[in-house]
């Protein structure tokens, strides 16, 4: 029996629909697993660029009895896939690696992603604004003391702000505790930051930061 997804999994998991399931960077093949044994999906694909946790995935796989339902792949990406896919979900990677990742021409067999970028979160929603993709949905979960975004993409369009990419249109609409945690938890850092230095300049940028921070909180002081 497989152990308990992380919040983070999971949450990724309840997002996903359709009948087959790529998980690009699949290390463990836990999330593929889950969407098995949880009924989620009929098929899946965990696909690794790196030989350690390819291997890893294979064990988790037989070890689940799941050798026919999911497909364990070494490759880069979207690299190879050749039919349609429901979901893909890339999660734990930088924001910039998603972004090179989605300029694959296999992005077209894919319906829907869930991306989860644990950095460089500004650039990716540019880029994703400027080649006709569509957030339709941003969460934010907090596990053991740190922070994961998760966006929901499909292809589309959307125009956003400079501020809306930086911190998400969805996510300012809806407000999540777990989202306003984490801003909150920017604002205390500058705060501390603006304490430490007596440069004018410095603190001029941080101040500027903290309105910014403070404003997609719908906060004025």
């Amino acid at each position: 029996m497989m152990n308990k997804l992380s919040k983070r999994l999971q949450t990724a998991l309840d997002w996903v629909t359709g009948d087959i399931l790529l998980d690009v960077g699949s290390d463990h093949a836990l999330l593929c697993v889950g969407a098995i044994l949880q009924g989620v999906v009929k098929q899946a694909i965990a696909s690794d660029n790196k030989e350690g946790p390819y291997q890893k995935a294979q064990v988790t796989i037989a070890q689940a009895g799941l050798k026919q339902q999911i497909t364990c792949c070494l490759a880069n990406g979207l690299e190879g896939i050749t039919k349609e896919i429901d979901t893909c979900t890339m999660l734990g990677m930088g924001g910039l690696l998603i972004k090179e990742l989605l300029l694959a021409k296999e992005v077209r067999y894919v319906k829907q992603f869930i991306l989860g970028p644990q950095s460089e979160q500004t650039e990716l929603r540019t880029f994703l604004m400027n080649h006709q993709f569509q957030i339709v949905d941003e969460t934010t979960i907090e596990e053991r003391g740190k922070f994961y975004s998760l966006m929901k993409v499909i292809h589309g369009e959307m125009s956003y702000t400079p501020i809306q990419c930086a911190y998400g249109y969805i996510n300012i609409q809806k407000q999540e505790p777990s989202w306003q945690a984490m801003i909150r938890k920017k604002i205390n850092l500058y705060v501390e930051a603006y304490g430490k230095t007596k440069d004018i300049q410095k603190q001029a940028q941080i101040q500027s930061k903290l309105t910014e921070l403070r404003s997609v909180l719908h906060e004025r002081h």
